[in-house]
């Protein structure tokens, strides 16, 4: 009777922990989750507010207000801010957990540079077509964004198969056929 009372107490133990914690929820169905989401969104925000504000800045150019080195100083000091933004408080050795991972971020990350420099050489000097192009490149500086900040569980392929195999450790009995708990 008494180690009934134990093994039941176990099980409802697991029941317990087996709800999924805030950061197991935010994970995506690939095994890729953002570890401060609200952090990112700030980032993006900020990253696209900056760019549509190179519109003022190129109509104040196009009617020679400001003189072409302001122009290239300014046009530096917000790509320096960019980076700056991008690289702000992301954990980079908790990223990637194996090196093909790493090298898929790198390969997307060369490949979204090559996209801003098609889109920023195609940019039209009027100012209603410039909005266009500017949603564009904030596209793709978003996507630059992900690409830095996204997390890769390297765990994902076993969670698939038993998405409580954190929680029962060495107790497999306590699992039904399709790895969920048992009551």
């Amino acid at each position: 009777m008494q180690e009934d009372y134990y093994e039941s107490g176990a099980r409802d133990a697991l029941l317990v922990e087996s709800v999924p914690s805030k950061q197991q929820r935010k994970r995506c169905c690939w095994g890729l989750s953002i570890p401060n989401p609200r952090l990112f969104v700030l980032k993006s925000l900020f990253v696209w507010a900056a760019s549509f504000a190179f519109i003022p800045l190129m109509a104040l150019n196009n009617e020679g207000r400001i003189s072409a080195v302001a122009y290239a100083s300014i046009l530096v000091a917000l790509h320096v801010l960019f980076l700056v933004i991008y690289f702000w408080r992301v954990p980079f050795r908790d990223l990637d957990r194996n090196w093909r991972s790493l090298a898929a971020r790198c390969l997307g990350l060369f490949a979204s540079v090559y996209l801003l420099y098609l889109v920023a050489g195609s940019l039209s000097s009027n100012l209603g077509l410039l909005a266009i192009d500017l949603v564009g490149l904030c596209m793709v500086h978003t996507l630059i964004l992900t690409l830095l900040t996204v997390k890769v569980d390297a765990d994902h392929q076993k969670k698939q198969v038993n998405p409580h195999f954190e929680v029962l450790g060495n107790h497999p009995e306590y699992c039904n056929d399709d790895g969920a708990i048992q009551a």
